[in-house]
Parts: structure tokens; sequence; C-alpha cells
């Protein structure tokens, strides 16, 4: 707001939240490495988690074996519940050896650090916010880069829930189950759908074409990470 009308009110107040979102999420990350250093009982959390569904054992105890020196004919004759007790044999034996550490998911923590990065740079830029207005594209160049990047949002979140449902199968035995984060990321999909749709077929353009980006943009976000720290399902981890 403040690049565009110049309002220096608009920019105090980006400022400040620009503070605040730096501070909240350096308390994010702070918060997500002291629990998981203190998490004490990471055995009996992953026991729960996989006697809640059983054939998690399943696909344990299928990789397992997939790993052992079986024939081809050993193998096909093994049954589900061979698999299932394979994994949980596995899981009593290496389980209280278990232990999380913030090199676990290093894709997930090194997001949440490029975003705090990210939102350093924009704080340190938004006292340079001449040069950055004298730089902006015409309105039209945004309108068109918006459209491109809608374009390949919308062809991500395609494959991202192709490959979900494929992986959610070999995991637990089915391709949908309207989990939080299966059920966020196909309504970030559908609200792509319809920017695309409008811009189309209705010849959409401007400042309401650029709703749905942003929705789009937000429902993205909340999927990646809402989901998985404040909403209960089989991607939480809350």
């Amino acid at each position: 707001v403040y690049i565009y009308r110049d309002s220096i009110a608009a920019r105090r107040v980006g400022q400040i939240l620009l503070k605040l979102a730096l501070a909240a999420q350096i308390i994010s990350v702070a918060f997500l490495v002291s629990g998981v250093r203190s998490t004490p009982n990471v055995f009996g959390i992953l026991q729960a988690q996989l006697n809640a569904n059983p054939m998690q054992y399943v696909t344990a105890g299928r990789a397992i074996a997939e790993q052992q020196d079986l024939s081809a004919q050993e193998f096909a004759m093994m049954t589900p519940a061979q698999f299932e007790q394979m994994g949980r044999g596995y899981f009593q034996s290496a389980g209280p050896t278990m232990y999380l550490s913030v090199q676990t998911n290093p894709v997930e923590l090194a997001g949440l650090l490029t975003a705090l990065a990210g939102t350093f740079f924009v704080i340190l830029f938004s006292f340079r916010t001449e040069s950055l207005r004298e730089r902006l594209p015409g309105l039209d160049a945004l309108d068109a880069l918006m459209y491109k990047t809608a374009s390949l949002a919308f062809a991500g979140l395609a494959m991202l829930l192709i490959t979900g449902a494929i992986w959610a199968n070999e995991s637990w035995g089915r391709p949908w189950g309207f989990d939080s984060k299966e059920t966020g990321a196909l309504v970030a999909w559908l609200t792509y759908a319809a920017f695309l749709h409008t811009r189309i077929s209705r010849g959409w353009k401007g400042r309401s074409s650029a709703y749905f980006a942003i929705i789009g943009f937000l429902l993205v976000i909340f999927t990646y990470l809402g989901v998985s720290y404040l909403l209960p399902g089989l991607h939480s981890y809350a």
C-alpha cells in the first residue's frame, strides 16, 4: 500500500507488522526446536500412531522383506499377517533406540528458516521503498506474472495430489481419506482452477482476478503450516 500510494501511515503499520511477523517466526522456530529436543518418549508416540493404523505395520514389513535375500516366489507367498508381524517385530526391537532430531526433516526446517530470512530482508528493504517503487513493473506486467505463477501453482498442486494419493495408497492402504492436509491441498487446487477458469473463459483481469490468486496462495501456506501444526490428522505434528 505504501509503495503504490506513498502513505506514511501505511509504511509505519507495515513495518510494525513485519517486525511482529519476524518475532513470531523466531518464537515458532525456537518452540519447534525445543519441542523436538524435549520429547522424551518417541517410541510411545510412534507406537500409538502405528496401533491406530495397523496397515503401517504391513507397509513397514513389506519394505523390510524387500531388503532381505528372498526370492520372488518366497516374497509373493508372504501374507499381510506375516508382513505385519515382521513390522511389529522391527519396531519392538528398534523402537526404544529411536529419538527425534531437528535434522530428521531438514527440508521443512530449511523452509522455516528461509521464510524467517525472507521476512528479515523484507524489513531491510522496507527502509528503501523509494528505489523499490521506481523498479516496480507496470500493472500489466504484474498481471501477466500473476497468471504465469498461478498456472505453475495449479500444475504443481495437481502433481502433489496425484503423487500424494499414490504414496497414501502405499502407506495407509487408501489413496484418499479426506485428511486435513489432503482436503486443504484440494481446496487450494480448486481455488487456482477457479482463477484460471475466470481468467480464460471470463476474461477476468486486474483486481478481481488478483483476489483469487491471493486466496490460493494463503490456502497453500495454511495447508503447509497451519494444517501441520494446528489441525488434527495423519499429517499433524502438533
